[in-house]
């Protein structure tokens, strides 16, 4: 084979192993689409944000996607954004029960192509442990706005909007103090806005008899009932769940 016709034979060749190539890139699977429908995506997420299941930021972008909407962002500008970043030693989180099977934490995340910058919270409980959350697992909040970097946008809070719609009590929710923790659990399906309440009672006031122990249970129970009446609202309005804030065991 003279040269010529060799170069012609090997410049195929590679043509055909560079359209190959293309072509396994072109049919290689993108990833999932976000399960929530559309989102921001969340750079710097990976090594920043832990111990979380990978469906939750599905949650974050989305939730995030309808952040930036509330305050003014059209959707042709929001499906634009490339550039959300989580910011550099924002990242918290802290157990909810102490024993590593519950989590709460929040991080910020700047978005400097439309110079707004928001806080995102969130709640886990795993499985059947007795965990239990506020209800809301994943919030988008405004910053203060000595934290923001971009200037003041006029953040409008869409959480505090919906709250407002949903039920007065649940702005003044979660409620914790050294005796019980309030959470609201919006998921629970009925009629009423189920609360979840745990009861800090120490093992002493629990030592006696049965009629006794029901009767430090009464107290604690009544000391809830009269904190959320005190926010101008109706207990019986709620369908109210106690147990131990240690054990997670159920209180009638």
């Amino acid at each position: 084979m003279d040269a010529p016709r060799k170069r012609i034979v090997i410049a195929g060749a590679v043509l055909l192993v560079l359209l190959f190539i293309g072509l396994v890139i072109w049919l290689w699977p993108r990833g999932e689409d976000n399960q929530y429908g559309e989102g921001v995506e969340i750079g710097g997420y990976s090594g920043q944000v832990n111990n979380l299941p990978s469906d939750y930021l599905d949650g974050f972008e989305a939730a995030l996607l309808k952040m930036v909407r509330y305050n003014g962002i059209s959707d042709a500008e929001a499906s634009d954004i490339r550039d959300a970043t989580i910011r550099d030693g924002s990242a918290k989180q802290t157990y909810l029960d102490g024993k590593g099977t519950g989590y709460s934490g929040s991080f910020i995340v700047d978005i400097a192509s439309i110079k707004q910058s928001y806080e995102i919270q969130y709640e886990y409980a795993a499985p059947n442990t007795g965990v239990t959350t506020s209800g809301y697992p994943v919030l988008v909040n405004c910053l203060d706005t000595d934290q923001l970097i971009y200037g003041d946008f006029g953040c409008k809070n869409l959480y505090a909007a919906e709250s407002e719609d949903l039920d007065p009590l649940v702005s003044h929710l979660p409620y914790k103090n050294l005796t019980y923790q309030i959470n609201a659990d919006s998921t629970a399906g009925g009629d009423k806005l189920r609360l979840n309440v745990k009861l800090s009672i120490p093992d002493i006031d629990l030592s006696g008899d049965e009629a006794s122990r029901r009767q430090t249970i009464t107290l604690y129970k009544a000391e809830v009932t009269k904190w959320i009446s005190s926010q101008g609202v109706d207990p019986a309005n709620y369908d109210i769940h106690y147990n131990y804030s240690d054990t997670g065991e159920r209180v009638e």
